[in-house]
């Protein structure tokens, strides 16, 4: 339990690779936790995830973390787009920029 959680980042430096046809798996991640007002610190994660969410390298996720133990988070896998979400979201975000840069 934690007594002082607060929202945060976990940006991802390493990340296990689901297996082709699994739905959900056990991950194993590694990143940095930062948190506004608190040091940055490192930090290890592992347990069940639908496949579908599976992060990846450079990814930030949102979690909550402890205030008194940084180390001490949950990651906010309800706040984490799927795969084909986060995909189709970035080809927007793109499509947008190149549909601004051809209006200049």
């Amino acid at each position: 339990r934690m007594k002082a959680p607060v929202e945060g980042e976990f940006l991802l430096t390493g990340s296990s690779i689901p297996a082709p046809h699994a739905t959900y798996q056990t991950c194993s991640l590694t990143g940095v936790i930062s948190v506004p007002g608190l040091p940055t610190v490192p930090a290890n994660y592992r347990g069940l995830v639908s496949t579908s969410k599976f992060p990846r390298v450079g990814q930030t996720l949102p979690v909550l973390v402890d205030r008194a133990a940084p180390e001490n988070f949950v990651i906010q896998w309800d706040k984490v787009a799927a795969g084909a979400e986060a995909a189709m979201s970035a080809a927007q975000a793109l499509a947008d920029e190149m549909n601004r840069r051809r209006k200049t």
